[in-house]
């Protein structure tokens, strides 16, 4: 019987830190695959940032589509004036954004100064954000 339980013990003895190499050669393989995940994922890093210039054009674009719509336009170097579905409207400057009222629906956004501008039968929207100079085309007037 004494036999029998050195054997027991001795066989436990046989495979100690089995699990521990197994463990640590996990633990390699894993560390080695972080500078690739963090390599991946670095290059992503641009493309969540906001960008201002394209949301502009797309505020550009959705604006030209409502003046398409729109009839008797006034335009003044603060605001353009229109009338659209049945409801007088204007286009100004309020508080560094670019909206429409009545409502608020905000087109260009953390602007420093603002002017509309009428040359060779365009309305521009001239403004100015960071010390750059923006000149966006609004509608051809008739």
């Amino acid at each position: 019987m004494a036999s029998f339980r050195m054997q027991r013990v001795h066989h436990r003895t046989g495979n100690r830190g089995f699990l521990l190499s197994s463990a640590l050669v996990a633990l390699m393989s894993v560390l080695m695959l972080i500078p690739l995940c963090t390599a991946s994922i670095a290059s992503l890093r641009g493309v969540f940032e906001f960008q201002e210039e394209v949301q502009d054009e797309i505020s550009s674009l959705q604006l030209r589509r409502l003046f398409l719509c729109a009839y008797e336009i006034e335009v003044s170097p603060d605001a353009v004036s229109f009338i659209y579905d049945d409801r007088a409207m204007q286009l100004l400057k309020v508080n560094r954004h670019i909206i429409i009222s009545p409502g608020t629906q905000i087109f260009y956004a953390d602007v420093d100064t603002c002017e509309f501008i009428v040359d060779a039968g365009l309305v521009y929207v001239e403004f100015e954000r960071d010390a750059k100079q923006y000149r966006k085309v609004l509608l051809r007037v008739p």
